[in-house]
This record gives C-alpha cells, sequence and structure tokens, in this order.
C-alpha cells in the first residue's frame, strides 16, 4: 500500500465495477458504479474456477507462498499477507457449473 503514493484511495470489503482509463490515469467504480463490459459482450468459460478469501495467521505460520497442487485439476495456495492474515485461494478445473451467472451479492460471504 505504500507504493501507491498520496492520492490513492484504498476500498476494502467492495468489488470493481467500472474502469475509466483517461490519459494519466484511471478511475475505478466499485459496487455502486457503472458496468465495466457493455451488455452485448459475451464471455466464454476457461473451464477453471477460483475463489478468493482471508484466514487470520496463527503462531505457527511462516512467511512462505505456499502451493499445492492435487490430482483433477485442484489447487490451493496459501500466502503471507503484511497484515496478520493469510491470503487463500481455491482453484478447481470444470465445465460450466453456473457460478459465473451468480448474483455479485450471492458470491462474497462475509465473516459473522
Amino acid at each position: 500500500m505504500e507504493a501507491g503514493g498520496p492520492g490513492v484511495e484504498y476500498v476494502f470489503g467492495d468489488y470493481v465495477t467500472g474502469l475509466h482509463q483517461a490519459t494519466d490515469y484511471l478511475t475505478v467504480d466499485v459496487a455502486n458504479g457503472d458496468l465495466v463490459f457493455d451488455d452485448d459482450v459475451q464471455f466464454r468459460h476457461l473451464g477453471l474456477y477460483t475463489a478468493y478469501g482471508t484466514i487470520p495467521r496463527t503462531a505457527g505460520d511462516d512467511d512462505v507462498w505456499g502451493w499445492f497442487n492435487a490430482p483433477g485439476g485442484r489447487a490451493i495456495t496459501l500466502r503471507p499477507a503484511n497484515l496478520g492474515s493469510i491470503r487463500v485461494t481455491l482453484s478447481f478445473l470444470s465445465a460450466p457449473g453456473g457460478y459465473e451467472d451468480m448474483d455479485p451479492a450471492a458470491t462474497n460471504r462475509k465473516e459473522p
């Protein structure tokens, strides 16, 4: 975050909905902004789903990014963050399962 410098606004607990490129800057809309793509843009499934999350660090955690590949095109990564947490990704190969058509609010589960 230090590399962002003055004038950079960080937004947590939200998701990007729009990008607007100007000559020397980029404006990013979140949640209540405009959509990134027009309605006529066609998406295609690439055969991979990935979920991102954060879990608390424990005393036994180290500072090494761990990556595990399992049979069947499954993978998990655990990456230490500098904010007392571990960033987690879970990925798996799959035919289209409809997840890409879910309402974004239904895909973002917040901890109680």
